[in-house]
């Protein structure tokens, strides 16, 4: 074999080599950056619903209240709130009470809080009369079950005490001879957000 034989030989076979390696981690850039885009439209979709938080806490008469926050520039639409409390009933023992708040009917504009004060809560027995705590009997130990709302982007979501996420409408219909039924009697109290879209989401869920 004459020796420029050779030396091509050679040239080629680096050749190959090196192409195949540029393949190779071309190949493993652009996975990289497919999963990077995946992920940034993940967050972007969340970007808004983050925004979208509760939290409960006692006002200075030591009465529940329930705040619902949308902290984002867009509203959010369809807001369900499902909770339950412990209704005190000594002698007779104690009973769940179960609220859901919201629905179809439900929107949050922008920069918007809403307040549902215990004040204003009325249950009652199945099938009987509605009533206030005030009427004798004391709530306590308000729990979140999950909060819904639709984005912007009409995507559908379910925060609750511990995650976010992407969730199909669902509704919780406990059995009427467990829990009682609770309602908010009138319209939640209205205030605006101040620093709204700055990113601080206030108080976390509770």
């Amino acid at each position: 074999m004459h020796v420029g034989t050779a030396v091509g030989a050679v040239a080629a076979i680096g050749g190959l080599i090196f192409t195949g390696i540029a393949t190779y981690y071309s190949a493993l850039i652009a996975s990289d950056q497919l999963q990077q885009s995946r992920e940034d439209s993940v967050k972007g979709e969340r970007v808004q619903a983050e925004h979208v938080s509760y939290y409960v806490e006692f006002d200075r008469n030591y009465r529940l209240e329930v705040h619902l926050r949308n902290n984002s520039s867009d509203p959010v639409y369809d807001v369900n709130l499902l909770f339950r409390t412990v209704l005190l009933r000594a002698p007779m023992g104690d009973a769940y009470v179960h609220y859901q708040i919201g629905g179809a009917a439900l929107d949050m504009g922008p920069c918007q809080e809403l307040i549902y004060h215990e004040a204003n809560f009325v249950f009652a027995e199945p099938g009987g009369k509605f009533m206030k705590s005030d009427e004798g009997k004391t709530q306590t130990a308000l729990h979140v079950l999950f909060l819904q709302f639709t984005d912007r982007a009409g995507r559908r979501w379910m925060r609750s005490s511990d995650e976010l996420t992407p969730h199909a409408p669902r509704e919780l219909r406990p059995s009427p001879e467990i829990y009682w039924v609770g309602e908010h009697n009138g319209p939640p109290e209205v205030r605006p957000l101040e620093g709204c879209g700055s990113g601080a989401l206030g108080q976390p869920a509770a």
